[in-house]
C-alpha cells in the first residue's frame, strides 16, 4: 500500500518482469500505450508512452490505481492501494 498526503506527486513506472519476478532480459513492447486509472482520489497525468505516470493527490481517504497493458495480444494488470492522508 502506498500512503501519500493531500497535495502530494507520486511517480509509477512499470516494470516488466518475469515468471520468477526479475526484470526481463528484453524489454517487451506493448501493443499500445497503458492505461492507467483511479476510483477518485488522484489525478493520473500519463506519459504519451504510459510507461510513467504521476498521480497528484487531491483528497484524503483510499484509492485503488490501476494499470492495464497489452503485450502480443495478451492483457496484464497491476494494481495499487493508496491511503491520502491530509
Amino acid at each position: 500500500m502506498l500512503t501519500a498526503r493531500v497535495g502530494q506527486h507520486v511517480n509509477f513506472s512499470l516494470a516488466f518482469l518475469d515468471a520468477q519476478g526479475q526484470p526481463m532480459q528484453t524489454t517487451p513492447t506493448p501493443d499500445a500505450p497503458p492505461t492507467w486509472n483511479n476510483l477518485k482520489l488522484d489525478r493520473l497525468i500519463a506519459a504519451p508512452d504510459g510507461l510513467t505516470c504521476q498521480a497528484d493527490t487531491v483528497g484524503p481517504g483510499t484509492d485503488t490505481i490501476t494499470v492495464q497493458v497489452t503485450v502480443a495480444g495478451r492483457s496484464y494488470t497491476g494494481t495499487l492501494q493508496a491511503q491520502v492522508n491530509p
